[in-house]
């Protein structure tokens, strides 16, 4: 039996397989797998990156509030008792409480109202994310922040009168 047709009988033509229309198991896996890569790298960047601006925002309102309280015992011959006193008479907006939640240390200078004294060293501290970093004792000498150990990620950060900021990270 001959084909009358110039391109061949149905019956012999030889037809194309449909293509694929999705994506193999390996190879979503595979996706799965890289975009886990990703977001583990970019996760601990971030978590970096989110460490040292809470180390630097607790320097900074160190800084500020002892800044306010050197610049509030000039002009009333008495630090201020808190960080509240500072705020209620427009010397800063430094919060209580640092960046991980917990309360600002000050200096017994500081909380007891004393006078200013030029060798007398005055601070404001935060014990870090763990509130586990050592701030200077109460009674402690001048030159006690001098040499502050880096303590790691519970390390403290703050500001002294006399030797100006230190941090523990």
């Amino acid at each position: 039996m001959t084909c009358p047709h110039s391109r061949g009988c149905p019956a012999t033509r030889v037809r194309p397989q449909p293509s694929s229309a999705g994506f193999t198991l390996i190879e979503l896996l595979i996706a799965v797998a890289i975009i886990s890569i990703l977001a583990a790298i970019a996760y601990g960047m971030y978590q970096d990156a989110k460490r040292k601006a809470n180390y630097a925002r607790a320097g900074v309102d160190t800084k500020t509030a002892m800044e306010a309280a050197i610049r509030y015992g000039s002009d009333f011959n008495a630090y201020p008792r808190s960080l509240a006193v500072l705020r209620t008479n427009g010397y800063m907006n430094v919060p209580n409480r640092d960046p991980w939640g917990n309360t600002y240390r000050l200096s017994s200078a500081l909380t007891s109202g004393a006078v200013p004294n030029p060798q007398q060293d005055a601070w404001v501290c935060s014990q870090g994310p763990r509130g586990g970093g050592t701030c200077p004792g109460s009674n402690a000498a001048a030159n006690s922040v001098r040499g502050f150990p880096r303590t790691g990620i519970s390390g403290s950060v703050g500001y002294s009168s006399l030797y100006g900021g230190w941090t523990g990270w």
